[in-house]
């Protein structure tokens, strides 16, 4: 009988309720997946206020006095050098070191929206693990089971209902950002000059960093699920951010572009990266040559997805056969 076959009740006849809208309002209740979001998007505008406070269009009087402070600094520079020493010692003096508010640069838009994916994919780990930890410590997986015995449908509509959750989250906060953003170009910067393909590549940024947090919502779920426990996940997720990583680094340079961390980094970021693994010699040269290997988006995106899916997979083949008594 699926969900929405009739069930008598007596004389009358009733339809039992949908796991979806029953997954959909159990999230919804969570104190911590609103209390997560709310504090995301107070991030998201703190930033914007600090940001137009410490970021302004300088006067042409704040030019002036920035110049003569530069050209004074320079002075001090040249007389207290030797002069072989001074084009060194001195060049890289300029009057935009003496300004106290720069403008608001178009390009900070872009890096302002890496910043959201980064801190909301974080956000939609936690969310996920939180989703996937619940109910073993509530202990009222036995009683759903009993209510939707079919173990694979239970899982898949929970991470369903968690991913549209960050998903949604996740786009609202990208949105939030370009308007905020835009604000500040047009209050503390200029669209002046504006890159060709900016808004294009502006919406690709966003649009990969709303897919990575579908990911890292999923992730979280599948591993707090498997292992039972919402802490006991955060733990991991610290451990190998904190510590394994950077071991693998060390010790394994080419096994750098299978980390997590730089497949988010080449995700995130326009164009992807370039690793430089390791430096080889040249046997004809006897020089070092540095080995470099290209990460696009969609190979970093591709890595993270199989990742993702095969967390899946093991945490509904162990549900599927775990004793939950």
């Amino acid at each position: 009988m699926s969900t929405a076959d009739p069930v008598m009740t007596g004389t009358a006849v009733t339809r039992r309720p949908s796991l979806l809208r029953a997954e959909v309002l159990r999230i919804r209740s969570r104190r911590l997946v609103r209390l997560l979001l709310v504090l995301g998007y107070l991030v998201v505008v703190l930033v914007f206020a600090g940001t137009l406070l410490n970021t302004g269009r300088p006067s042409a009087g704040q030019l002036a006095a920035a110049q003569a402070q530069a050209d004074q600094v320079v002075a001090q520079c040249r007389s207290s050098v030797p002069a072989d020493q001074v084009e060194q010692a001195c060049a890289g003096i300029t009057a935009e070191q003496f300004i106290r508010r720069h403008p608001f640069e178009v390009s900070g838009l872009r890096g302002g929206a890496l910043g959201v994916g980064a801190g909301f994919a974080a956000l939609a780990f936690v969310i996920g693990a939180s989703s996937g930890g619940a109910e073993w410590t509530a202990k009222t997986l036995p009683v759903l089971l009993t209510w939707e015995p079919r173990r694979v449908r239970v899982t898949l509509t929970k991470v369903a209902v968690v991913v549209a959750t960050v998903l949604l989250a996740t786009a609202l906060a990208e949105l939030l950002w370009t308007g905020l953003g835009s604000a500040l170009v047009s209050l503390r910067g200029s669209w002046t000059p504006r890159p060709a393909g900016f808004w294009a590549d502006l919406l690709a940024t966003q649009g990969r960093a709303v897919l990575l947090a579908g990911l890292a919502g999923t992730g979280g779920f599948a591993l707090a699920n498997l292992i039972r426990n919402t802490g006991a996940a955060l733990g991991i997720a610290f451990v190998y951010f904190a510590f394994l990583e950077s071991v693998v680094r060390a010790v394994w340079h080419w096994g750098e572009q299978w980390l997590l961390v730089t497949n988010v980094t080449a995700f995130l970021q326009h164009g992807g990266v370039d690793l430089y693994l390791r430096d080889r010699v040249d046997p004809t040269t006897g020089s070092f040559t540095s080995v470099v290997v290209h990460l696009t988006n969609l190979r970093a995106g591709l890595t993270l997805a199989v990742y993702t899916a095969v967390a899946v997979l093991v945490a509904v083949l162990v549900f599927r056969r775990r004793d939950l008594t």
